[in-house]
């Protein structure tokens, strides 16, 4: 299954982890629940026109560099 990664703030994600709690899944079932689930109240137009744009990378992107600088990790 293709993975995404989604960073949240730590308010957001305590809710997250909160509501996931109390439907018994984990914080990531939970989040592709909500996913799913908004996919499914738009109309596929809006969809579709939602996610135009999405594929193009900036530029001088490079997907093997490091995310953070070695430098970032000696604090």
């Amino acid at each position: 299954m293709p993975t995404l990664s989604v960073h949240l703030s730590a308010p957001l994600y305590k809710k997250v982890r909160a509501a996931a709690k109390r439907a018994k899944l984990k914080p990531s079932q939970f989040a592709r629940k909500a996913v799913e689930n908004e996919f499914r109240r738009m109309p596929p137009a809006l969809t579709m026109g939602a996610l135009v744009g999405t594929a193009r990378l900036a530029p001088g992107y490079d997907p093997a560099a490091p995310v953070f600088d070695d430098s970032d990790w000696q604090q």
